[in-house]
């Protein structure tokens, strides 16, 4: 018999759930995790993510050692996903998704054959609860203290019941007693008591349902990112005892990436170093080390938390670093004075400034990281390498140079027909350089990784990311500067807008320059974006206004689609300064608004607090348009369960 509640008994013959944390996978993971996986060929699926990539390059690295059979499938988007493993699904695989996968439930992306197994290690959280009480088939990798601390899963019973046939035997016996006893008397009373008892049930059911959104709401209201995969996948490496400084430092990369791409907060970051990663510099990063030609030699020292300064000048590293931006308001007419003036204010001169950081003495760059250290109060560590006598590398940058070159598609640069010829760091003359598809950026990247593994680093290719990714830092700024300028954020009920589908003018140069230059359609870099907008219009004015570090920040930017924007949210600066975790609810509020009328929405990214949307409005005789500047009435409904 088929019970009443057709949603719960539908879940729980789809699922097979069972009781307890069973499909949650915890340390050790040689033995719940690799070993299982190794037996069959492995599908590693990895999207366009820093992290996932080093963890890719972590599995890879232990594959290769192991002879374990293997492939490589490079994804953008939850469509790609759902393609890949319909492609794969027939044969009769093991696969490994990274950073993805986890926060949706995964036996929806296809049908898994009998001996088939997929192992979800996603840093994303919440993990979504049909993952976890799946059957066998499905496991999703974590370590051991958050599962028991932090992750909060909601229990069995309280989100899966196991609806009994009771109530349907008690109308069958109903029906036999109507049948067989001729005393009405009885018969009435029967039919009163499965009366009552049906209404008691019902009652307890709506009461039982009502207590289960109720917890499913708070356990999904909030997303963040968690500990790196990577970090996971060296301790699978040092449990196979295979973990060496190479991938302690492609480790340290994941790390860096997720900090500089703002998915963790500077104390989430220190904290994972260390609990996680202190012990491996213990081993592979000694004090007193000797210097050796072929020594791959590992540090975690102090550092300035200022993007690229190795490789720039103080000056331009300064000019479009958010503290400094919001510090000195540097995109008003003012700003170059004030920013010299906080120059002279630290002690330092225009003309070292202006000079390639790396041109000063060695007793110099200590003094000016004590500088400006106390200028920006924060304390703040990286990780570094040395092999030889070459340049030291640090982890940050590298992490923000990946990021940037990963998510850089061909650039179709507007000043191409210009007269001008582009200077060689320019995003035009590094467009040509750039790969058009999204395979051939994971390999350079994936080589560029596993080069480590050798003497054979191409600095080279390193220095054009490099460029690239100060070009779009370059890039950043000067459209933070123009929206500032413009006045184009507005107050919008209780949130703050900022809608753009226009080209901007590039000061220095007057070339138009588009949201499409310099990189600006990847992930790290519309959040990094909005996250410095967000700043710089709490602090645009001397005496800041009363509440915009309060509200929220909705973003959108026209996408390669025509007539769809793409749409992201930030949370309040106020929230984010207080909360290590970066938890935000704008995920949580997009999904609302998809379930709105005339809305379509496509949830594509893995990020959930960034959408892709259109709304299709009709004007008589005229072609639907799609348009940001008419989508207000949208946004208004965007917050209207939050307060703030």
């Amino acid at each position: 018999m088929i019970p009443r509640n057709k949603h719960l008994y539908c879940l729980l013959t789809t699922h097979f759930v069972v009781p307890g944390h069973r499909m949650l996978i915890r340390e050790p993971f040689r033995q719940n995790f690799y070993d299982a996986v190794r037996k069959k060929h492995v599908v590693l699926v990895v999207p366009n993510d820093i992290d996932a990539l080093c963890a890719a390059t972590i599995l890879i690295h232990l594959f290769s050692c192991d002879e374990v059979s293997y492939s490589v499938v490079f994804i953008a988007s939850w469509r790609c996903l759902e393609q890949t493993l319909q492609e794969h699904l027939r044969l009769e695989h093991n696969f490994v998704l990274i950073n993805c996968g986890g926060s949706r439930e995964a036996s929806k992306l296809g049908e898994l054959p009998t001996n088939s197994t997929i192992f979800i290690i996603d840093s994303r959280r919440p993990i979504d609860v049909d993952n976890v009480y799946h059957n066998e088939q499905i496991k999703v990798i974590a370590m051991g203290k958050e599962i028991d601390e932090e992750l909060k899963i909601p229990a069995f019973e309280s989100v899966y019941a196991e609806e009994s046939e009771e109530e349907d035997e008690d109308l069958e016996d109903e029906d036999e007693y109507e049948e067989s006893d001729e005393n009405g008397g009885n018969r009435k009373r029967t039919r009163m008591e499965n009366m009552e008892r049906r209404v008691l049930k019902n009652a307890e059911r709506k009461n039982w349902e009502q207590r289960r959104g109720n917890i499913l709401w708070e356990y999904y209201e909030n997303s963040w990112v968690s500990t790196a995969s990577s970090v996971l996948m060296l301790n699978v490496a040092a449990e196979l005892s295979r973990a060496t400084a190479e991938l302690v430092w492609i480790t340290s990369i994941a790390l860096s990436s997720q900090l500089t791409d703002g998915d963790i907060s500077n104390n989430g970051y220190t904290h994972v170093c260390l609990e996680h990663m202190k012990p491996y510099l213990g081993k592979f990063a000694p004090r007193g080390q000797t210097r050796a030609d072929d020594l791959l030699r590992i540090k975690f020292e102090k550092e300035l938390p200022l993007a690229l300064y190795h490789h720039w000048s103080l000056f331009q590293a300064m000019k479009v670093n958010p503290f400094f931006a919001c510090e000195t308001k540097n995109w008003n007419q003012k700003g170059e004075h004030e920013m010299k003036h906080l120059l002279a204010k630290i002690g330092l001169t225009l003309n070292e400034c202006r000079q390639k950081f790396t041109a000063m003495t060695l007793e110099r760059r200590k003094e000016v990281i004590g500088l400006l250290e106390t200028a920006m109060d924060c304390k703040f560590a990286s990780f570094f390498i040395h092999r030889g006598f070459t340049e030291r590398i640090s982890a940050c940058d590298l992490g923000r140079a990946l990021s940037t070159w990963l998510g850089s598609a061909r650039l179709d640069c507007a000043s191409s027909s210009s007269s001008r010829d582009p200077s060689p760091s320019s995003p035009s003359s590094l467009s040509h350089h750039i790969p058009s598809t999204l395979a051939d950026r994971f390999r350079d990247c994936l080589d560029l990784l596993t080069s480590f593994f050798t003497s054979s680093t191409d600095m080279a290719m390193l220095h054009k990311m490099m460029t690239l990714s100060k070009s779009e830092m370059e890039g950043i700024w000067q459209h933070v500067s123009n929206a500032i300028n413009q006045g184009e954020i507005i107050k919008f009920g209780r949130f703050h807008l900022f809608s753009t589908n226009k080209p901007s003018l590039n000061n220095g140069d007057k070339r138009m320059v588009s949201f499409r230059d310099f990189s600006l359609l990847s992930r790290p870099s519309l959040f990094a974006f909005s996250n410095f907008l967000a700043s710089a219009y709490a602090n645009e004015r001397s005496s800041k206004v009363k509440g915009r570090d309060q509200r929220p920040l909705v973003v959108t930017f026209p996408s390669d689609e025509e007539g769809w924007l793409i749409v992201l949210g930030v949370m309040p600066l106020a929230t984010l300064q207080e909360d290590n975790h970066l938890k935000s609810f704008m995920g949580r509020s997009f999904e609302q608004i998809a379930k709105m009328p005339r809305i379509n929405m496509r949830r594509e990214f893995f990020d959930p607090n960034m959408v892709i949307i259109i709304i299709k409005l009709f004007f008589l005789n005229r072609r639907i348009v799609a348009d940001s500047s008419i989508n207000f009435k949208l946004y208004s409904n965007l917050f209207d369960n939050r307060s703030f």
